[in-house]
């Protein structure tokens, strides 16, 4: 899966442990390389939650809501004829489909349990994650 050529450029910096400050400039994943990446992390016992939560992050908060991160997705997705075709990304979404295929799916209980037993967070998972599965393209 091409990941790194969907990315952006930022510039990261903060205090180091000595006291002095630090700048550099990364390469940072965009939606479609996150979602993708995070799709094939599913599965993973020992971060089974924070996968998840990440998928929920990216999914139903970039641009504001799942819809237009959706939107998002789909025309960046449709700006790289190449990473369409590639069977690895089609399945890393169908791996998130079946996650969060429901509401007391494996995705949004361990989002739940990411928050420490949040019943209202499993809810607002599955619709946000599903939200976007549906309106993506």
């Amino acid at each position: 899966m091409c990941v790194w050529g969907l990315n952006f450029k930022a510039k990261a910096f903060g205090k180091m442990t000595d006291g002095s400050e630090l700048s550099t400039n990364v390469k940072v994943g965009d939606l479609v390389s996150m979602v993708g990446m995070k799709g094939h992390a599913l599965g993973r016992p020992l971060k089974l939650e924070k996968d998840c939560y990440d998928i929920y992050a990216i999914c139903g908060f970039t641009r504001g809501n799942p819809t237009e991160s959706a939107d998002d997705f789909t025309r960046k997705l449709k700006g790289t004829p190449i990473i369409k075709k590639e069977k690895d990304f089609v399945e890393a979404l169908d791996r998130i489909r079946a996650y969060f295929e429901s509401e007391n799916g494996r995705g949004p209980i361990a989002v739940s349990r990411f928050y420490g037993i949040n019943e209202s967070r499993r809810l607002d998972a599955y619709q946000r994650v599903s939200t976007f599965l549906i309106n993506v393209q």
